[in-house]
């Protein structure tokens, strides 16, 4: 990679591309993308998701760990989140209600992603998220940048509350999310309107 290119963001075309592809095919950790573009999370936080640390009485997501690699490049569960902020408990919208339900099924406790009883890492499903982008063509490429998946959804739109892009490297996703939740009617779809 080239160490001047641009990150960027999916425009709001592309992000309808995808999630039309993530909902419609079947795609490997479909479910971990759609989380992630949904609620903000990093796919370390997704991935390390245990089923007591979400409350489907109250709609809330708790985050307190990551997968992280540990001796010898092997996935471990981490004892606490990427950084002392990262610990958080998120509102569970509808959308995300419904694919963290049919994830967690019956299990009583346990991780919720797991492939072949190992944990998913970041680069297996940052891996699939380029596979997706090349095969059902959704990159425009008169966009200038590279795209990743925790830069890709930085554009939403929840109700009346129309977020086009947020440049400044200083904010976080995931800080962004948490502050502006409270704007947000607890019935409201983290959709984009036209989805």
């Amino acid at each position: 990679m080239n160490m001047q290119e641009k990150v960027r963001a999916l425009t709001v075309e592309e992000q309808k591309r995808l999630y039309e592809v993530l909902t419609t095919e079947d795609i490997h950790y479909s479910d971990q993308m759609l989380i992630s573009m949904l609620t903000g999370m990093r796919m370390g936080e997704i991935n390390a998701l245990q089923v007591k640390d979400v409350n489907f009485t109250f709609n809330t997501i708790t985050v307190n760990k990551t997968v992280t690699r540990g001796e010898k490049g092997r996935a471990i569960l981490g004892e606490s989140a990427k950084t002392e902020a990262g610990s958080r408990t998120l509102p569970m919208r509808e959308k995300v209600r419904e694919i963290l339900k049919n994830c967690v099924q019956d299990k009583q406790s346990g991780q919720i992603f797991m492939r072949k009883k190992k944990l998913i890492t970041t680069n297996q499903v940052n891996a699939q998220f380029a596979r997706v982008l090349e095969k059902y063509d959704i990159i425009d490429e008169t966009v200038d940048g590279r795209v990743d998946l925790h830069s890709s959804f930085d554009m939403i739109t929840w109700g009346d509350l129309d977020i086009h892009r947020i440049s400044e490297p200083q904010v976080r996703m995931t800080e962004f999310f948490e502050q502006t939740a409270r704007f947000i009617p607890p019935d409201s779809s983290l959709l984009m309107r036209e989805m």
